[in-house]
Order: C-alpha cells, then sequence, then structure tokens
C-alpha cells in the first residue's frame, strides 16, 4: 500500500493536470501491464542477467519486429519486455511534451486527436480537453455547411483562421513573459491561455467579421481547437 500510494504520488507531480482518479486508473493500467509482463513468456532464458543483456539495447526506444535486426535476440522475452515506447502508448503526454514527440505518438498508433495530445502536454484537464472537444464538433457542422454553400468559404476560413491566431499566439506569449510570476499558469499554459480567452468573449467575437460562425465566442473557440489539430496552434509548449 505504501509502495502504491508512493508512486501515485510521483505520478501525480509527473502529471498534474490529472485528477487523483484519474492518477489511480493510470497507475492500475500501468500494473496490469507490468503483470501481464510478467507472466507473458514460456522457454525463458536460463538467468535474469540473459534477459537484461538481450533486452538491454531495445527498452530505450522500441522492440525489434520479426525478421528485423534484433529479433533474435529479444524473441524469447518480447511478451515480458516494456519498451519505452509501450509505456508512453499507454499514458498521458507529460508536460512540456513537444510537437515531434506528439506527431510520433500518432504514428505510432495514438486514437487520441492532436489537438488532446497537445492540450494534455500544455497541462489541460480533463475538463476542458471535453469542453474544447465539444465545441469543436459543434463548430465543425457549421464549419462543413458553409464549405458546401460557399465558393470563397475556404480562403475566408483561412482569414478567420488567422485573425483566431493571431489572437491565441498573443495570449499565449503574454502568458508566457508572466509565467516568473505565476508558477501554476507556467505548469499549465493551456489553463491559462483557454481561461484568458474566454474570459474575452467579445474580443474572441470579434476575430469573425465575416461572419462565418455567427460571432460565436464558443464556435470560435472550438475553432481554434480546429487550428490546434492541424498543428497551427500548440497551447503554449513552445
Amino acid at each position: 500500500m505504501y509502495i502504491d500510494k508512493v508512486a501515485m504520488w510521483e505520478m501525480s507531480a509527473l502529471w498534474p493536470a490529472l485528477s487523483h482518479q484519474e492518477v489511480q486508473q493510470l497507475y492500475e493500467r500501468l500494473l496490469n501491464a507490468a503483470s501481464a509482463a510478467q507472466t507473458g513468456g514460456a522457454g525463458q532464458p536460463a538467468s535474469i542477467q540473459a534477459i537484461l543483456a538481450a533486452a538491454h539495447p531495445h527498452v530505450s526506444h522500441d522492440l525489434p519486429r520479426p525478421g528485423e535486426p534484433g529479433w533474435s535476440d529479444i524473441e524469447p522475452i518480447h511478451n515480458q519486455t516494456l519498451s519505452r515506447s509501450m509505456l508512453t502508448s499507454l499514458t498521458p503526454p507529460l508536460p512540456g511534451e513537444r510537437q515531434h514527440q506528439l506527431l510520433a505518438r500518432m504514428a505510432n498508433g495514438s486514437a487520441t486527436s492532436l489537438m488532446e495530445l497537445k492540450m494534455r502536454a500544455a497541462g489541460a484537464s480533463t475538463t476542458l480537453i471535453e469542453d474544447v472537444q465539444e465545441l469543436r464538433a459543434t463548430m465543425e457542422v457549421d464549419r462543413q455547411l458553409l464549405l458546401a454553400s460557399r465558393d470563397n468559404a475556404e480562403s475566408e476560413l483561412e482569414d478567420l483562421a488567422r485573425r483566431v491566431l493571431r489572437m491565441a499566439q498573443a495570449t499565449s506569449t503574454r502568458i508566457k513573459l508572466s509565467a516568473v510570476g505565476n508558477p501554476v499558469a507556467a505548469g499549465r499554459p493551456a489553463e491559462a491561455i483557454a481561461a484568458d480567452l474566454r474570459a474575452r468573449p467579445h474580443d474572441l467575437a470579434q476575430c469573425d467579421r465575416k461572419p462565418l460562425l455567427h460571432q460565436d465566442e464558443e464556435l470560435i473557440f472550438g475553432y481554434l481547437g480546429h487550428l490546434s489539430d492541424l498543428c497551427r496552434f500548440d497551447w503554449g509548449l513552445s
């Protein structure tokens, strides 16, 4: 029990945006993976030294597949080895993970959207992420209707994107500059950026001059989530 508490305390420090229940669920997921690895192999090598020697070159990245160099060394304990790549797939992004790392997660089969991965890495809570996902889904209906009904919709949406991104980037920069005196904002920039933007609904609405999204600040905030999914906004990570 003490070891479990210490491990979850360490995980809470690594992922401060996760709730206590989410940390417990993550810990159980990792325990299940470790248990499966412990019981995953038949025909084990004769000694722990042999296991460590065979696994060591591979655990820092990913395990070789059948036919690849190193497969013959790792094959006897393949099902008992947890690589960095495997553990990454089981855990949310660490605060501050860079875009190439987030893209690597997706390339390795993560079903999570790039927007969610970025927001997680930037300290966003589950509540905020779910809110942005819902607003983005609502906005997407309007965006698709707009694209279907207007020949110049793409260029007009690009104009809107530039204005929304200018506002979001300016907000992100201001929060970074003030982070020295605000460690909470420094550790969770996505929360700080979202709170700041949503506290200025009139400014968000003014980005939509045409209007394309009815000057609805919630839809425009959802559009920012869409732009994040297109690698155009990183929620304060860079």
